[in-house]
């Protein structure tokens, strides 16, 4: 280590002394103390360094540090948000919502100080390199002010943005956002939550830009550029991540890891009151915080109830918390509550045997680093990675914070202190950590100095920024795979003698919507669930995004006032993908596949002439639609019925009190659920041996399963719906299995995963015909009460009798109409005159 001090010394001789201005907006200790090494360092090594930030250093021995106090921040953003409160929520669109509207306003506060602005406006003023902490996209307009380049710092992991800007790959699967709540080990379900959540974030960045960019135009001026390009002209990438805690990422030379612990402090006496306190612990301490952000004062009354009294319990440990109140009603004698604490001091006693910790990774870094278990009991951002990352490599035990009790807390607490696995494995992985040939400062510092004396460094960023999103994904070659490239396909699109009457599409892809072009044909959009927002805009319906919000939204029709914002968010963010991504990936795929000079794909969709929806306005709710949208909903696809086969026929029959049919559908498959939640259901039908259970299960055994339990690949659905016997069906929630639960009067249990089946089963539990469980969510206990419920309750029964026949009640069915509305077009040529004026005005 030595010598790499002297090869940057000796480096140091090469580099001019630089003036460098930091920008370090986040109003957050645990951000602060990750760059406050650097920033002094370089001032040590004579770089001359303007430094706005909420935590400056008290170093007047560095008259080449300029720091712009901005503390008074904190006390701004406690009196506008109870921070604690919002993040104790599992609301993630909430968190995310106040989480940008804090960066803002906390922009606003730094841009409008006279100091700042002061350097704004100097004219003279210059600066040889930005170092700016990559979390809020105001402060790029720095980068365009002063014209120099530019690296990015972050205290943990880097969102997607600063990823993609120094070139890393951005696979939504394989590298999830920070904030996405789970490990990296994600099922199917998590796999598809992962995309969608990638989607969201996108959608976040699509209506923060404009909103950043209002604030450069009244603190910076006019003209500057588009904030999303000026980041992703970004130098260099430091992240404050380590591999061994954080997982194997590929990254770019232009990305640099400098986690591990690089604001570790070297120790110094604890106070007094705190240091006889643990001196005492003779059998042992906990220390318990939840960090900078989080306030144990403010946690719920019911959680701080737990923890005393489990605290109450443990008479043998001595417990530190640090707790932002001089007060704490119920505490016990073994309970020491500090406002302010030493945390780095406090973990390196020798009497620490646990921390409790929310999971901030600084936090991390220093429990790791001093060889002290943990319990994480995290609340936001990436703290919930954190805890199942470290989870994983057995270093703690995870809690959720708001399904705590008394036991359960008890129990882990004793768990992790006193099974020697977590103590071994956490000292294995802090030598591992420190087993770098150089320290993050000192990587820090090097690699700044590389990016002044280069005066940037875009020759080591990855090419993964520079290609559009459709052939990062190739989604164009998965097209070209699997149905244009089609020898039959291709014939019919150069056969210049092939014409058709009708064209009949399903209005998913606008790729396929050539085929009007080609053919110069009247054309029929059909959907097999509600229409996408396109569909509905094509025939003219109204698309308010908030009477009829976008079917794959997770809610019901009755939005409060987050769920009103998150709607009006995504339509827009739907729009924009639409019009901005997804139709030109499908116009190349045109252009390879039927030739250039096509139409605009999104104008030749709204000249479609009719659109068929699998929607029934008894299911789905009431939405006004033209003339020209036609709802073949209620069960078109339901068949004859027929013979079950005879062991499903046997075992049905034997159900004398009796059955309950489970299954996830064709797309979800059941033998994918999460070990837990499978467990979860077999200890739960083991406690039911009054029902019988057949279970859609896609494997040959079911390791677990109770006597009352059986298990086929394949089930014949309709005809299993009809049998007297079945008093339940438990299903994910699709449309067509609604459908055929309520065309045969079973009432059911919804656990939906994707598309529309959050919205189908929510809807369905309004009008109480059957009921809505969170699949990850789910207790043994609190599942059987379920079941129990929608079976013996006959309101569920009554309820879903009444809405067949409501379903039925129509002068034709969905299959007369959708063939009495084919023949009306072909008739005609076109309907264009049944189509509403909504598709004629601009947004």
């Amino acid at each position: 280590m030595c010598l790499t001090w002297f090869l940057l010394l000796f480096t140091a001789n090469n580099v001019f002394a630089a003036r460098i201005l930091g920008v370090f907006p986040i109003a957050s200790y645990s951000h602060q103390i990750v760059y406050r090494p650097i920033w002094r360092e370089l001032a040590t090594r004579g770089h001359d360094l303007v430094v706005i930030t909420t935590d400056p250093i008290d170093e007047p021995n560095l008259p080449n540090l300029k720091q712009i106090d901005l503390k008074y921040v904190y006390q701004f953003l406690k009196e506008k948000y109870n921070f604690t409160n919002i993040m104790s929520s599992w609301n993630v669109v909430n968190k995310l919502y106040v989480t940008s509207k804090r960066i803002l306003d906390t922009s606003e506060v730094h841009l409008s100080h006279p100091e700042v602005q002061a350097i704004i406006k100097n004219e003279t003023e210059h600066f040889d390199l930005l170092l700016i902490e990559f979390m809020d996209s105001t402060m790029f307009a720095f980068k365009h002010r002063f014209n120099c380049s530019v690296i990015g710092l972050t205290s943990m992991d880097a969102i997607n943005m600063a990823h993609e800007a120094v070139g890393n790959p951005t696979h939504p699967i394989l590298y999830p956002e920070l904030t996405f709540p789970f490990g990296r080990n994600l099922n199917f379900f998590q796999r598809i939550m992962a995309i969608f959540y990638t989607g969201f974030m996108k959608i976040i960045l699509y209506f923060y830009i404009p909103l950043a960019s209002v604030l450069v135009d009244k603190y910076f001026g006019k003209g500057y550029p588009d904030l999303y390009e000026l980041g992703q002209a970004t130098d260099m990438l430091f992240i404050n991540v380590n591999p061994i805690i954080h997982g194997i990422r590929p990254l770019s030379p232009a990305t640099i890891t400098i986690g591990g612990g690089i604001h570790l402090n070297p120790p110094k006496p604890l106070p007094r009151d705190i240091q006889t306190f643990l001196d005492n612990a003779k059998t042992g301490a906990i220390y318990f915080s939840l960090g900078s952000n989080i306030k144990s004062n403010a946690i719920s009354l019911q959680t701080k109830q737990i923890l005393l009294e489990a605290f109450k319990n443990m008479p043998q440990y001595q417990i530190l918390w640090k707790f932002e109140d001089t007060e704490l009603e119920g505490k016990p004698e073994n309970v020491n509550i500090v406002q302010w604490a030493p945390q780095q001091d406090i973990l390196r006693h020798p009497n620490i045997k646990l921390f409790i910790t929310q999971g901030g990774l600084q936090s991390l870094d220093e429990t790791i680093h001093n060889g002290v278990p943990f319990i994480g009991m995290p609340f936001f951002a990436d703290q919930i990675f954190n805890i199942l990352n470290a989870q994983e490599k057995e270093l703690c035990a995870y809690l959720q914070h708001d399904q705590i009790t008394v036991d359960k807390f008890k129990n882990t607490v004793v768990e992790v202190i006193t099974n020697p696995k977590y103590k071994n494995n956490i000292i294995k992985w802090n030598k591992l950590i420190k087993d770098e040939p150089m320290s993050s400062l000192e990587k820090a510092i090097w690699w700044t100095e590389f990016v002044l004396r280069n005066k940037g460094a875009q020759h080591l960023k990855g090419p993964e920024h520079t290609i559009p999103l459709y052939q990062y994904y190739y989604l164009d070659v998965i097209s070209f795979l699997i149905f244009l490239s089609h020898p039959e396909v291709q014939a019919l699109i150069k056969n210049e003698t092939e014409h058709f009457d009708l064209l009949m599409i399903e209005f998913m892809q606008p790729s396929m919507l050539a085929f009007k072009h080609r053919f110069n044909c009247p054309t029929i959009g059909l959907s097999s669930l509600d229409a996408v927002l396109w569909g509905h805009e094509a025939t003219g319906n109204p698309t308010h995004p908030i009477l009829y919000p976008d079917f794959s939204l997770p809610f019901s029709r009755n939005l409060h006032f987050f769920q009103r914002i998150f709607a009006v968010l995504f339509a827009g963010f739907m729009n924009y993908f639409g019009h901005y991504i997804y139709i030109p990936m499908e116009t190349e795929v045109v252009e390879k596949y039927f030739g250039k000079g096509y139409p605009n794909l999104y104008e030749l969709g709204l000249t479609i002439d009719m659109m068929f929806i699998n929607v029934n306005p008894v299911i789905h709710g009431i939405r006004p639609i033209t003339p020209s949208t036609i709802s073949i909903g209620g069960g078109i696809h339901i068949n004859p019925p027929k013979p079950l086969p005879n062991n499903i026929q046997i075992f049905l029959d034997n159900a004398k009190t009796g059955a309950i049919y489970f299954s996830l559908g064709s797309n979800i498959k059941s033998k994918s659920l999460s070990l837990k939640t499978k467990q979860v259901l077999l200890e739960a039908f083991r406690n039911m041996p009054q029902y019988q259970i057949l279970w859609k299960f896609e494997d040959t055994e079911l390791e677990g399963k109770p006597e009352n339990v059986k298990i086929v690949q394949w089930a014949p659905q309709q005809d299993i719906l009809r049998h007297p016997n079945i008093k339940l069906f438990i299903t994910q929630g699709g449309l067509q299995s609604l459908d055929e639960t309520i065309h045969n009067r079973v009432p059911f249990i919804g656990m939906p995963f994707f598309g529309d089946q959050i919205f189908n089963v929510l809807n369905a539990e309004e009008n109480g015909v059957g009921v809505f469980l969170e699949h990850d969510k789910i207790t043994a206990e609190g599942f059987k009460n379920t079941v129990v419920d929608v079976i013996t309750n006959p309101k569920y029964k009554n309820n879903i009798v009444k809405w067949a026949k409501l379903i039925k009640d129509e002068p034709m069915t969905g299959m007369e109409k959708a063939i009495w509305w084919t023949e009306f077009v072909l008739r005609n040529k076109e309907t264009q005159h049944l189509k509403g004026p909504e598709n004629t005005i601009p947004l």
